[in-house]
């Protein structure tokens, strides 16, 4: 299938997939709220047509462990679109969300310093 699993509305290329997805998007903004690290926020990504330059644009600001936060947002969104393309599993934003936070305080516990911070500050319930 060339749509995207996620949206099934546009050609699946990896910056539509990580930027420019309706499904990624609502996720972006969830992460950031939850997070207070802003600048993940897609409203205020500029426009790119590399997905090398939109990454090092968003973690070119922030801490390390928004860094971190950015890369297990975009583990997350990888595993939803194959759990849809090859199990036809398919799970809602929120969903997905409390995946991604349920990881982070899976790598804070086990020894990821930067994201201790996070998990210390914001807390871990799933809401």
């Amino acid at each position: 299938n060339y749509f995207c699993a996620l949206c099934e509305r546009n050609l699946e290329t990896t910056l539509h997939l990580y930027t420019e997805c309706p499904f990624t998007r609502k996720l972006w903004e969830l992460v950031t709220v939850w997070s207070n690290c802003g600048h993940l926020t897609p409203a205020v990504w500029s426009v790119q047509h590399d997905m090398e330059d939109w990454f090092m644009t968003i973690t070119d600001k922030g801490t390390k462990a928004a860094h971190s936060l950015s890369i297990l947002t975009l583990w997350q969104v990888w595993k939803q679109r194959n759990a849809v393309i090859l199990k036809g599993e398919r799970k809602s934003e929120q969903a997905v969300f409390i995946e991604i936070k349920d990881e982070c305080s899976t790598w804070a516990a086990a020894g990821g310093r930067v994201l201790s911070a996070l998990r210390i500050a914001q807390g871990f319930a799933s809401n």
